[in-house]
Formats: C-alpha cells, sequence, structure tokens
C-alpha cells in the first residue's frame, strides 16, 4: 500500500519495516564504500605482490570505477521499472560475490575483470539506494533520512581505510577484498525481508536493452577520455589525438542512445526529465560540489607533503577531521530540511565551500597547518549540510515514476565530478608552473596549490548559482499527524513538497 507521498505503507509492519529498509540500504551502501577506499589503499602491496607495475594495478581500481560510473544510470532506471528492491538485490548479490573471488586471484587481469563485475554491482546498489530510501519514508523525514545514508558512505570509506592496514599485516592482501563479504551478506539477509517499495501501476513494454548499451558505452568512452591510455608522455598535449577521439566517440555514441531512445517503446530516459530546469539545475550543482571538493582532496596530500614537508599522518589527521565535520553536517541538514525547510540551504552551504576554497587560495604566505585545518571545519560542515540538502532535493523534483532516474542522475553525477576532479587539479595547478609529476620546488608547488584552490573556489560560486535554481520550493513546516487510539501507521505521511 502507498500513502499520500507515494512512501511504502505496510498495514503490518509499521514505523518497523521502514527502519528495516533505512539500516538494510545503509549497510549496502557501507559495503559499496568497502569497494574503493580499502582496495586503494593495498595496490602498492597487490603490486609487490603480483610482481606488476604501477600502470597495470591501477587497473584494480580503474576498472571497478568506470563500470560504476558507466552503469549507474542505466541501472537507476531499471529500478523504474522493474522494481528497485530486485535490482538493489541483484546488485548486493554480484558485489559481494565478484569481491569473494576476486580475494582468490592471484592474476592482475582475472582481478580487473572481476572488479569491472563488482563495479556493475555497485551500479545496481548505488543507483538504487537513495530511491528506496525517499520510497519508503514519507516526505517529513526525508531529509534526516538522506543524512543518514551520507553518514554511512562515510562510515564505510573511513572506516575500512582504518582497518586495511591491519588487514594487511594480520591476513594478507586477498583479506582486503574479503571486507565487502560480511557486511553485503548481512545487508542481503536484512534487505530480503523488507518491504518492496510501490512501483508507479502502468503497463510496461519491456527494457530498452540496446538505449542501456549505448548509454553505458558513451559514458564509459567519456570517462575513458580523462585516461592516459594513449603511448608518450601522459599529458592531454601530448595525447590529444586519443582524448579527443574518445570524446568524440561518446558525443556519437549518445547521437545514436538519443535515436533510439526516440523510438523505445520503454525510453531509458524520458526526455521530458531532462526539460526539468530545476532538476538539471541541482544536478550540475551535485556535479559540481563533487569536483570541486575532490580536487582539494586530491590536492592536498601534495600540498602537505612536497611543499610544506609534513608526514602522511597530518594529512591523515586532516582528512578524519574533513569527514567528522561532514558527518555533523549531514546529521544538522537532515534536521534543517525536515524541520525548517529552508529553500536556500543548498546554495548556502556550497556558498560557504566556496568561500573555504577561495580562503586556502587567497591567504597567500599566511597560509599554514593551521588556518588550513580551521578552514577543513568548514568546508566539511558544508559539504555535509550540501550533501543532504542538495540531495533531498533532487530525489523530491521528478515524479515518483522517477526515482531511480533521480538517484541514477546523482550518482553519475557524483562520480563524473571525481573524474573530472584529478584532471582540473593538475591542470591549475600547471597554470602555476607545478607539477605533480617530478621535483618541483616547496615554493612552486604552494603557489599551484593556492591558484588551483582560486579556480575551485570559483567553479563552486557557479555552483551556487545552479543550486540556488534547483532549490526546492519554500513550503512550511508540515504539521505532525495526529494520534488517535490506534497506532500511528506508515499511512501517517505527510504530501510531498
Amino acid at each position: 500500500m502507498v500513502a499520500r507521498d507515494g512512501s511504502v505503507r505496510a498495514p503490518d509492519g509499521g514505523m518497523a519495516q521502514r527502519y528495516l529498509v533505512l539500516v538494510a540500504v545503509s549497510i549496502g551502501y557501507v559495503s559499496i564504500m568497502l569497494a574503493v577506499g580499502p582496495i586503494s589503499v593495498s595496490l602498492p602491496t597487490i603490486a609487490s605482490s603480483l610482481g606488476v607495475d604501477v600502470a597495470e594495478v591501477g587497473w584494480i581500481m580503474a576498472a571497478y570505477l568506470l563500470a560504476l560510473t558507466a552503469c549507474l544510470l542505466p541501472a537507476g532506471r531499471l529500478g523504474d521499472l522493474v522494481g528497485y528492491k530486485p535490482v538493489f538485490l541483484a546488485g548486493l548479490a554480484l558485489t559481494t560475490a565478484a569481491s569473494v573471488l576476486t580475494g582468490f586471484m592471484n592474476e592482475v587481469w582475472t582481478i580487473v575483470a572481476l572488479r569491472a563485475l563488482q563495479g556493475i554491482g555497485a551500479a545496481l546498489v548505488s543507483g538504487t539506494t537513495l530511491a528506496m530510501l525517499t520510497a519508503a519514508f514519507p516526505a517529513r523525514q526525508r531529509g534526516r533520512i538522506v543524512g543518514v545514508a551520507t553518514v554511512a558512505g562515510a562510515i564505510g570509506a573511513g572506516g575500512g581505510t582504518l582497518f586495511t592496514p591491519m588487514v594487511l599485516e594480520q591476513v594478507s592482501w586477498h583479506g582486503v577484498f574479503w571486507l565487502v563479504a560480511p557486511v553485503g551478506l548481512l545487508s542481503l539477509a536484512l534487505s530480503a525481508r523488507m518491504p518492496a517499495p510501490p512501483q508507479p501501476k502502468r503497463a510496461h513494454r519491456g527494457i530498452d536493452v540496446p538505449g542501456a548499451v549505448l548509454l553505458a558505452a558513451a559514458l564509459l568512452a567519456f570517462s575513458l577520455s580523462f585516461s592516459h591510455l594513449h603511448e608518450g608522455v601522459e599529458s592531454f598535449s601530448e595525447g590529444w589525438p586519443y582524448h579527443t577521439g574518445m570524446q568524440v566517440l561518446a558525443v556519437l555514441l549518445l547521437g545514436a542512445f538519443a535515436l533510439v531512445e526516440r523510438r523505445a517503446p520503454e525510453p531509458l530516459v524520458r526526455i521530458e526529465y531532462l526539460r526539468n530546469a530545476r532538476f538539471d539545475a541541482a544536478v550540475l550543482a551535485n556535479g559540481i560540489f563533487h569536483m570541486t571538493m575532490m580536487a582539494t582532496f586530491f590536492l592536498t596530500p601534495f600540498l602537505f607533503e612536497r611543499a610544506w614537508g609534513l608526514s602522511p599522518g597530518d594529512t591523515s589527521a586532516v582528512i578524519v577531521a574533513l569527514q567528522g565535520m561532514n558527518v555533523i553536517g549531514a546529521l544538522a541538514g537532515g534536521w534543517i530540511v525536515d524541520r525548517v525547510r529552508w529553500a536556500y540551504l543548498p546554495p548556502a552551504a556550497l556558498g560557504c565551500i566556496a568561500v573555504g576554497m577561495l580562503l586556502l587560495g587567497l591567504l597567500g604566505g599566511m597560509l599554514n597547518y593551521s588556518s588550513y585545518l580551521l578552514v577543513t571545519v568548514l568546508l566539511g560542515f558544508g559539504s555535509g549540510l550540501f550533501s543532504t540538502s542538495n540531495n533531498t532535493a533532487i530525489m523530491s523534483i521528478l515524479p515518483e515514476d522517477a526515482r531511480g532516474f533521480s538517484s541514477g542522475m546523482l550518482e553519475s553525477t557524483r562520480q563524473f565530478g571525481h573524474t573530472l576532479a584529478v584532471s582540473l587539479g593538475a591542470a591549475a595547478m600547471g597554470i602555476a608552473g607545478a607539477s605533480l609529476q617530478g621535483d618541483v620546488s616547496p615554493d612552486t608547488m604552494l603557489a599551484g596549490f593556492q591558484v588551483a584552490e582560486i579556480i575551485m573556489g570559483s567553479v563552486a560560486l557557479l555552483g551556487v548559482w545552479a543550486a540556488a535554481m534547483g532549490r526546492p520550493r519554500q513550503t512550511t513546516r508540515p504539521r505532525r499527524p495526529s494520534v488517535g487510539p490506534t497506532r500511528v501507521g506508515l499511512a501517517d505521511a505527510a504530501p510531498a513538497p
């Protein structure tokens, strides 16, 4: 049964069934994050054990991320068509099984192939996570629920990375892949018992498989265009025929996808979704946020260790502080979204992030470890506020039958933002003559970081405008449902804003 705002209405389980969905989905999201940070930390150990070079072992991460990015949007839309729960369960099963099998392998390209399968499974999970949660909870609680999902992702990323050195020392690098297994199996067991979110009642005329393949291929080609899979110096100027060629291929594939969609009885992407200006602006802001924050995150170790001569431990301390403030901001953002419903929270939060980045760029000789740590508080708290508020807005704009599409677009723009961040950050530093490869003076490295942060802050200001255009409509605080002699069940949901 379904409440007025489209959330799950379970006559027998009440709130318990809603929170079963929250726990199961959040644990599943943790399992996806365990497949990223811990593996990245383990790559040098894997390379030494297998006797391969850095370029080969790098494909263990690249295969996962490329498959994840290429399949996110098709995965979300597939959930709209066939149901979020079966797609979510299939993704959990695939990523858990692939991770366990990977831990038994000792040949690098077999590991790469299994990691690609794991990336596909991760896309099925990530592409439906927020769709599951927004379908399970009424509008008055969605801010806090999205905040919890954000915190779960931070726990998976931070906790897994924290335990990785111990696993490498006490077990082996194989054990790092097995970290996903207990979490994935627990999520599977819980997810099998949770109520299936309601699907809109309309006849489906099959799944647009050609469209899904073309879209995934286009996204893959675009992602590969930012990798240096060409001979010679690893730079965009030296390898322009490869990079440009891949981008042209991506455009051609997108054109073919558009033609197929026009004739498909059940299109993967309905054109009216992309004509919604609020939705387009909100997902653009999401991509800009992740791109600028990831660029700052990526460049920080170079600033600390090459410009200031600090230790990796100092870098880790700042990253932990950033993640901690992100968690606090996410929880606070969820409370503000549900209680206050201030429409300008997303642009205000991204504005704080832009100010923080501009401060890092403009402090000049005054910039040091202490001042960076203070700015980290602003960046981390703003990140949590923005993620929760903007994600909630994105999941509330389109109709109920597009929740999977919205979730897929949100995750796709996040991954694309991360993909662009490394290239953009390195190019921005190059303006000041700093290079991430080879030796440069500490002063040059500091100058390059400052130029990069001024550029990132300026781009983030563009995101502030986009977030303002995509902000949710201002609404009054919803009234709490009255509690009569019977218990409050899942039907007591406020209308969606």
